[in-house]
């Protein structure tokens, strides 16, 4: 339930910061660029926008998400066509042959930045990828479905990022790159194209954390763990549309849009998911290491179970006195010595019964096995 918990505060939060770079770009694009009220405007209509969406159904968020993803692979080529096709030096933007890759090769920090800084900021554009999970009550096949899903936006997000970074460091200069947070719409060869990827970008991340973290929220307040949240885990419809989680996600985000920026929200984002995927990589190891010791253990009594000294079948009412003897001097090795001394003479007097009357193997002094009746005298 914790984890849950820490795992929704972290979603949320990483929707304000992409709805956040949504309504910047579109502060840009109107003339606002730099108003941070007007960037925080938009940002909220945008929450608004997508928890309408979130609450039509699941089938409206995956039309909309497939929509999405066609625009934005048709803006990664259009910036991939763009920084073959065109220069634009006055903006920093200098070509394929201008030898900025071996300059910006290496990293050298501003003041007030460094690796960490950069991590934070970078590593919330990659947590997107428990989306298929937090769908699997929704998914038609979710043992084959979630798997191949995260490792196809795994693989297809890493390609996209490493074009990204290698095609700017290998045609803009520095500066730019440190002050223009624009100069990917220089490279392009249409400029609106690009502009769209990075509004639908936006949108698609917000509106998969939109859709997920509600869910969440509301399967940890149906498991009645965490006392106080139980009105969450109610749902409308057929489907259990979580909508008093939704406002609760929704509140969230609102409140870190209108309290921060871009760079100041990206830390904190990375914090929560960095902790929940610490916590899920040290679940699995644990749970594999269970699996290993358990099967080790059926292992070990698969071969003991084959062995003559693991015999159960003449135990207990089927059993004789030969397997109880056998047994018993197995365990007590003295037993054998006793018995080769022989029965004393002065033994009290022995009443056969009806065991007595069955034979059994006995050993005499001589070492020769002979069968006896009632007290094992020959």
């Amino acid at each position: 339930g914790s984890l849950g918990l820490l795992y929704c505060f972290g979603q949320a939060v990483g929707c304000a910061l992409n709805v956040l770079g949504f309504g910047e770009s579109i502060a840009g694009l109107v003339g606002l660029e730099g108003n941070q009220w007007a960037i925080r405007g938009f940002a909220i209509a945008a929450v608004l926008l997508l928890g309408v969406i979130n609450v039509a159904g699941v089938k409206w968020v995956v039309k909309l998400q497939f929509a999405l993803l066609i625009v934005i692979l048709m803006s990664a080529l259009d910036f991939m066509v763009g920084s073959f096709i065109g220069e634009a030096p006055e903006h920093g933007f200098d070509g394929w042959g201008s030898g900025n890759m071996a300059l910006n090769l290496w990293s050298s920090y501003t003041e007030g930045t460094s690796w960490f800084t950069v991590f934070g900021v970078f590593f919330p554009t990659i947590t997107g990828i428990l989306s298929g999970i937090n769908m699997s009550g929704d998914l038609r096949a979710p043992s084959t479905d979630i798997p191949n899903g995260t490792l196809a936006a795994l693989s297809t997000s890493t390609f996209l990022y490493m074009v990204f970074i290698l095609f700017l460091g290998a045609t803009c200069q520095r500066t730019h790159m440190l002050t223009d947070y624009q100069i990917a719409v220089k490279v392009s060869a249409v400029e609106f194209l690009l502009l769209a990827g990075i509004y639908v970008s936006s949108m698609s991340s917000c509106l998969g954390a939109m859709y997920g973290t509600p869910r969440v929220l509301q399967s940890i307040a149906n498991e009645n763990v965490i006392p106080g949240i139980g009105k969450l885990g109610k749902g409308r419809g057929p489907n259990k549309v979580p909508l008093y989680a939704m406002a609760v996600v929704a509140g969230v985000t609102t409140t870190f849009i209108i309290i921060g920026d871009i760079n100041t929200l990206a830390p904190i984002v990375t914090m929560p998911f960095l902790l929940t995927y610490a916590c899920i990589d040290y679940s699995y190891f644990a749970l594999a290491q269970t699996f290993d010791i358990q099967s080790n253990r059926e292992e070990r009594f698969r071969i003991q179970a084959q062995s003559p000294l693991y015999e159960t079948r003449n135990y207990g009412a089927t059993g004789n006195d030969y397997h109880e003897n056998n047994d018993l001097d197995q365990l007590f090795p003295e037993r054998t010595r006793h018995k080769n001394l022989g029965t004393p003479t002065n033994s009290p007097q022995h009443v056969p019964s009806e065991r007595d009357a069955r034979p059994r193997p006995t050993t005499s002094s001589g070492g020769a096995t002979t069968a006896g009746i009632g007290n094992g005298i020959p």
